[in-house]
């Protein structure tokens, strides 16, 4: 009996709450139902959007990635912008090939904003070189004597960098070098040209490989500064090492990355390698950009890697965009990526005067 009854109390109990459910339900669709179309349109549009941005913005705080479009920037700048902690100082660095130096060359907002007027409003000291043969200069470095070729299985340059020392193989592309002062609380930003993801260029009795010169550098000249945020772009030279061994590649961008996270980086954004005018029969194929892009990605998700990098995927943004030669973007996308960092920089900015979770060079944990 004290089962059939307790069967019974737990019938009702449900079918108490199923008579509330459809009511609820019932009322719901008669409040809906007395709206006009346009503002049944507007509800259900309101309540996907809410619904799709909590999923979205849920999903994107704990992405490594995001996937960069030029005019609809917002899932980059809100992945970046969640990723990268507020430095005491805001100090970027931006290392790699033409493609970044185009960022500088092309007047975007990174050079304008952050490179440009920023000498106007703190105080800074610029330094650069002035041709491809010049760069110790940039830097205050004397060339490494004797000089040590590079080896082209494993690292570059391969070219008229390997020919000339101390030269680099890319011509018209310069290190644009920017310290400003303790007390500057404006995002400030450099270009140090780094060709491969292993290089020899920039040779010193120090070292010979250009990226322990530049974190060399970098530590000595920021000191005081803390901490920097580092975008970092290669692949389109390094496909000309070993044969075009991709395990080369991603030994050597693993390395770098150390060097980087180790050294003055709080955190490494990695913007992956764009598309060419041209997609087959060259040796910047898509199907090997897709290949060697997703070997760096895996990388940078590795527990390693994970907590400090994230990955700009902009290759599909960049298939069918207009370019100004077979490997180079047009004006108009340097602009666009350009404005994508000087408005994560803004906002860095404001979370670092604030205070917010400001990284020292004695808090990052990288080993």
């Amino acid at each position: 009996m004290a089962t059939n009854g307790g069967s019974t109390r737990k019938g009702q109990k449900l079918t108490g709450m199923f008579v509330t459910i459809t009511a609820c339900i019932f009322v719901a669709s008669c409040l809906h139902s007395l709206l006009s179309p346009g503002e049944k349109r507007q509800s259900n549009v309101r309540t996907g959007t809410q619904l799709a941005g909590v999923v979205t913005k849920s999903a994107a705080s704990n992405a490594t990635r995001c996937t960069y479009q030029p005019r609809d920037q917002e899932d980059c700048i809100f992945a970046l912008t969640n990723r990268i902690p507020p430095t005491k100082h805001n100090h970027w660095g931006f290392f790699g090939d033409s493609h970044m130096s185009h960022l500088f060359r092309d007047r975007s907002a990174i050079f304008t904003e952050h490179y440009e007027a920023v000498q106007k409003k703190c105080s800074c000291q610029a330094s650069q070189s002035t041709d491809r043969c010049n760069q110790h200069a940039a830097y205050g470095f004397k060339k490494r004597d004797p000089w040590e070729k590079s080896n082209t299985n494993l690292e570059g340059p391969v070219g008229y960098g390997r020919e000339t020392d101390g030269c680099t193989d890319l011509s018209g592309h310069i290190h644009r070098l920017l310290q400003c002062d303790v007390s500057c609380s404006e995002p400030f930003a450099s270009y140090h040209l780094v060709e491969f993801a292993r290089d020899v260029e920039l040779q010193t009795p120090e070292s010979r490989y250009t990226q322990e010169n530049v974190m060399s550098y970098l530590r000595r000249e920021t000191e005081s500064l803390g901490k920097m945020t580092c975008a970092v772009g290669t692949l389109y030279h390094d496909v000309k090492l070993g044969g075009g061994d991709e395990a080369v590649y991603l030994a050597n961008v693993r390395w770098y990355l150390g060097l980087l996270l180790r050294g003055p980086c709080s955190h490494v954004v990695w913007i992956g390698a764009p598309a060419r005018s041209q997609e087959v029969g060259v040796p910047q194929s898509i199907d090997l950009l897709k290949k060697w892009n997703g070997g760096v990605e895996d990388i940078l998700r590795s527990t390693e890697f994970r907590a400090f990098t994230t990955f700009v995927d902009q290759l599909e943004a960049t298939r069918g965009w207009p370019h100004r030669d077979a490997v180079h973007l047009d004006e108009t996308y340097s602009k666009h990526l350009g404005e994508l960092f000087s408005k994560v920089m803004a906002t860095k900015r404001d979370e670092s005067s604030n205070g917010k979770g400001v990284v020292s060079s004695e808090s990052q944990s990288f080993t």
